[in-house]
């Protein structure tokens, strides 16, 4: 078996809600809620769901780029929430973030060669100017840029040069772990399988290991080895790419994966129409998240919140009514 690189355990990540003259809390989102798993080195895991399940702040804040409110996340054994300033800053070339929109993520002001000699110099200041200007060459073409662009500004590349440049900056760092957060969702399609493919192949130069944050599960079945599906800031079901795609357990998963053009998917499916629309992180339901749009609810997922269960070959589902 791989290291264990990450262990998520417990999770936690709620948004104070204030109102009033005073700006007292009156709520809080629950953005984040009892998530736990692992990613083994040089793993991929597909992290999916609809728009406000959780996805993206649940990336943010394994890497401590949001502030947990509760749980841990181990990084080669150590908890980075525990961690002081001075010490998370040096692990923090250890994990970088690829953001979704390409023409925001990169400073306009800067070019390539800046872009991409900040986060050397931030990690290893000790280089010479001979070894940086060497790496940066190196990055370049390791996304599929030549050399010599380093002196233009993002303005001047496409939207799909732009990705592969933020793909080379959090390279930069030399990372064992890159969270993507929705990397293709803002490219042309015809670009999406290029990007899709280049990430892959420096996984496999560099042995990185990846967090794949989509909404499309077509793209997150084509890089990922695991797949957790989210509801609501919770995951209801997470095992292997086969077992989720062919032999998925929980109700929302099945409807997530009708929506998929059959030929996408290999396999015919009938269409789930799931009713009403996603509840508010603010009040969720009580019992299962999921039960006032589930067609097998019953009373009592009305009332228990059900555990995530090891169904065989590290398949888990959060539904009760499995198996009856």
């Amino acid at each position: 078996m791989s290291e264990t690189l990450l262990n998520a355990k417990n999770v936690v990540k709620r948004y104070p809600v204030r109102g009033g003259i005073f700006r007292k809390v009156i709520a809080h989102v629950n953005a984040v809620s009892d998530v736990s798993f692992e990613l083994k080195v040089g793993e991929t895991l597909g992290l999916v769901g609809e728009s406000g399940c959780g996805k993206s702040t649940l990336g943010r804040a394994l890497i401590r780029l949001e502030e947990l409110n509760g749980g841990s996340v181990e990084f080669l054994g150590a908890d980075i929430a525990k961690l002081r300033e001075s010490h998370l800053r040096k692990t923090r070339r250890d994990f970088q973030m690829i953001f979704q929109d390409p023409y925001s993520a990169l400073n306009p002001k800067m070019t390539v060669f800046k872009l991409l000699a900040e986060p050397i110099l931030n990690f290893y200041p000790d280089l010479s100017k001979k070894q940086v200007n060497e790496r940066v060459e190196e990055i370049m073409r390791d996304v599929g840029l030549r050399p010599e662009y380093v002196s233009r500004y993002p303005h001047e590349f496409s939207g799909g040069q732009r990705q592969r440049i933020s793909i080379g900056r959090a390279l930069a760092a030399s990372p064992k772990l890159i969270v993507c957060d929705e990397p293709v969702s803002a490219l042309d399609v015809s670009i999406q399988a290029q990007i899709l493919n280049l990430l892959m192949s420096l996984q496999e130069k560099y042995q990185l290991s990846f967090i794949f944050i989509s909404h499309d599960l077509h793209v997150v079945r084509h890089v990922s080895r695991r797949i957790a599906v989210m509801y609501l800031g919770r995951i209801v079901e997470i095992g292997n790419n086969d077992d989720v795609f062919h032999k998925a357990l929980h109700p929302y998963t099945r409807a997530l994966l009708s929506a998929v053009p059959a030929a996408r998917v290999d396999a015919k499916r009938e269409r789930v129409i799931l009713q009403g629309d996603v509840p508010s992180p603010i009040h969720p339901p009580q019992g299962c998240a999921f039960h006032p749009r589930c067609p097998y609810a019953v009373e009592l997922c009305k009332q228990a919140v059900p555990e995530l269960r090891d169904f065989g070959n590290g398949h888990q589902a959060r539904c009760i009514r499995i198996g009856v």
